[in-house]
């Protein structure tokens, strides 16, 4: 049995149970680690599961049961006031019935399948329904899809949580009639610790149960969709852009969206504040009127939300005949194949320098045609009489519909039908051409240190979000690797993981990658930047980093563990969220908790280290510690950072509260090496009255414990050996 020491409310501590402990009553003595003297009273429990042990100081021993195994999904929390209180929520008249439903449901069960489509708006609609329904010392809680099949042991099995968890991949998602069965005994489990779970489910996936025994499993159907035009209105409210409402009352646009799902609408109120900010900004610099810039707001906007897929069909359309218009305007004539590269080149940037349009045109032309970038950099200089013999550049991108400053920048004259030739072309060719078309926009984006900003970026992110197609994601992943730009892959994961219809699958990919070898770096990398906004979920997937292992990878997530410990939001936040952490099988530890606990020890706040001040436990320290210095030379600087923290404590009983911990760390005889090498470089530091620090550490470690004294005695170790570096 290994002890888990954890403070515990009211006083003491509380001690995990072994993993498998067959129903019996057992005797249980208790013995916090600082004061090895004092016995608590023994007490006889019932251990019907795997729980938390916690002994008052003066009272018996309770239990209360909770599982925690490593295996199962992980879930990170939303903050229940915040989902309330969101005021781009929108309220949809159609799925009233199933609100009610659900709330009735939730008064009597702890479990329900919710039925919705893909984009609908469902996990925000069950996130609501669960933050008003559920009790208010309930924790909600968003849970992570892992799993190559659904399995009852791998759901989550928290005290007062309720969990969320979306089930859309077809491969992986797919129920059967085992797991069904399992999920009513589950159901029961939940509520037995005042849980819940909402799992919703696609059509698709729902259709594939037909004939199949739900048994007592409550469903609720949300039919209909919110009526999209009430949520791009919604989302301009509470982005607090009440002005740019007028613009969506347009007969045309609420004919487009009639049928649109929610997750356009949204998109499309962020591309309605970009279009109106622009275009007011160059009002600004062109000393136009109030009435023309509206007029033009509303132009293109109705354009934008109607589409350009009629025109874009006839540009994209099979070339004419040589000489032949058909009767068609200029605007509809067919692209010849140069003009489309062009035209997509423009596309891709919106905005920019005629020659870069020209290069990445050329680009474009090189992918299509299966060249590499090596192969394009040996090819012949083509014949410059040929260049001379075709229209220039200005002509070129003028018969494209695209003008071009004084200053040589080059755009197209309405933004939407560059926005929209991007996606008409993604949407009418197969795979191949996709892939070609990621190969050329990942060979576009600029320089390193860069990416991040890049027009280029974004404008992947937009068309990866147009068609909800995650698995592009992979294949930016990929071909960013293979031509040694990880910078340009961490740049579209961070944008993805922040695009409200791309979250979901982007942190998915992420918490997949975090375990594989080759993408572990990329993770942490990607999750540097998503701890600003996405803590919980950032965590998660550095944490799995970390677990897998690999000396690189453990310092790399420590550098961000050491980012965050310094936050000061954010310390006491991680040591909550490690000391929660699961053990491992054989009880130790996990590399994560490790590596939190080693980012911890080097916070000071005001001039005393974080872990020693008098409102940190003693026992916690001591049994982190413990775990750490048992394990002590995988990590980077255990030893220098511990001797860092045992000197930045103040003299006195800050410093003694530290070498305590150490001495309860140390009295397993776990981490001995680590030891030696503390009494080493304490040994050079000297107190006022002439004493050292290694002197009081070796004094309350080992005088007390003759084995230790027995093993250290004989052993000389130099100075010299292991520098302090602070």
């Amino acid at each position: 049995m290994y002890e888990e020491y954890e403070p515990a409310p009211g006083g003491g501590f509380r001690v995990a149970a072994p993993e498998q402990v067959e129903p019996k009553d057992v005797e249980q003595e208790f013995e916090p680690p600082e004061v090895p003297e004092r016995e608590q009273p023994a007490a006889s429990v019932h251990v019907k599961e795997l729980g938390v042990l916690v002994a008052e100081p003066s009272g018996p021993v309770t239990i209360h049961p909770v599982r925690r195994v490593l295996d199962q999904l992980e879930s990170h929390p939303v903050d229940r006031k915040a989902i309330r209180s969101d005021a781009s929520y929108c309220e949809a008249p159609e799925w009233t019935a199933a609100e009610l439903r659900m709330e009735q449901i939730l008064k009597t069960s702890a479990l329900m399948l919710v039925v919705a489509p893909r984009g609908s708006g469902a996990t925000t609609f069950c996130q609501r329904q669960l933050a008003l329904h559920t009790p208010s010392d309930v924790e909600i809680k968003v849970t992570e899809v892992d799993w190559d099949r659904p399995t009852i042991g791998k759901l989550p099995t928290e005290k007062n949580r309720a969990y969320l968890l979306d089930l859309q991949d077809q491969e992986c998602d797919r129920l059967e009639q085992p797991f069904l069965t399992g999920l009513q005994k589950y159901g029961e489990d939940l509520a037995e610790v005042g849980s819940f779970l909402v799992m919703t489910i696609t059509p698709e996936l729902w259709a594939d149960l037909t004939g199949y025994r739900l048994g007592k499993l409550e469903v609720v159907r949300l039919t209909g969709l919110p009526d999209a035009v009430a949520v791009l209105r919604q989302h301009l409210r509470a982005e607090r852009r009440d002005e740019l409402i007028r613009y969506t009352e347009g007969a045309a646009i609420q004919d487009a969206l009639r049928t649109a799902l929610p997750v356009r609408a949204v998109r499309l109120a962020g591309e309605l504040i970009e279009l109106a900010d622009r275009l007011r900004r160059r009002a600004v610099e062109e000393g136009l009127d109030e009435g023309t810039v509206t007029a033009r707001i509303e132009a293109e906007f109705g354009q934008l939300a109607v589409g350009w897929e009629a025109e874009l069909d006839q540009r994209f359309g099979d070339p004419l005949p040589s000489g032949s218009a058909n009767g068609q305007t200029a605007a509809a004539v067919p692209f010849k194949p140069e003009e489309r590269y062009l035209a997509m080149a423009l596309a891709l940037r919106g905005s920019a320098p005629a020659s870069k349009v020209q290069g990445d045109a050329d680009r474009l032309a090189a992918a299509i045609g299966g060249e590499s970038e090596e192969g394009r950099g040996t090819k012949r200089s083509p014949d410059l009489r040929q260049v001379f013999a075709r229209a220039g550049l200005r002509s070129q991108l003028a018969a494209i519909g695209a003008r071009v400053e004084l200053t040589g920048r080059a755009e197209f004259t309405s933004p939407g039908y560059g926005q929209a030739m991007l996606p008409h072309v993604w949407g009418q060719y197969d795979d191949r051409i996709r892939k070609c078309l990621i190969r050329w926009m990942v060979s576009c984006v600029g320089t390193r240190g860069e990416a991040a900003d890049d027009p280029v970026v974004r404008t992947m992110i937009q068309l990866i979000a147009s068609f909800q197609d995650a698995s592009k994601l992979q294949d930016v992943k990929e071909r960013g690797m293979a031509v040694g730009r990880p910078d340009i892959v961490v740049a579209v994961m961070v944008a993805a993981a922040r695009d409200e219809s791309l979250r979901k699958r982007a942190r998915q990919l992420l918490y997949d990658w975090a375990t594989a070898p080759d993408n572990k770096l990329l993770v942490v990398e990607v999750c540097r930047e998503l701890v600003e906004d996405q803590p919980g979920p950032a965590l998660t997937r550095l944490r799995r980093v970390a677990d897998s292992g690999g000396a690189e990878a453990l310092a790399k997530v420590l550098e961000v563990f050491q980012e965050i410990a310094q936050d000061p939001e954010l310390t006491d936040w991680l040591a909550r969220a490690a000391q929660g952490w699961p053990r491992q099988a054989d009880g130790a530890a996990t590399p994560a908790a490790n590596l939190a606990t080693l980012a911890l020890l080097g916070v000071v706040r005001d001039d005393v280290p974080w872990a020693s001040a008098e409102s940190r436990s003693e026992a916690e320290l001591a049994r982190s510690l413990g775990d750490l210095l048992t394990d002590f030379e995988r990590y980077p600087k255990v030893a220098q950072t511990i001797c860092w923290w045992v000197l930045k404590s103040p003299r006195g009983e800050v410093r003694d509260r530290a070498l305590n911990a150490l001495r309860a760390a140390f009295r397993g005889h776990s981490g001995l090496n680590a030891l030696f090498a503390l009494l080493v470089m304490l040994g050079d530091i000297r107190d006022p009255d002439g004493g050292s620090p290694a002197d009081r550490l070796r004094a309350a470690v080992i005088e007390d414990e003759p084995e230790l004294a027995a093993l250290i005695s004989p052993l000389e170790v130099s100075a010299d050996e292991v520098p302090v570096s602070p």
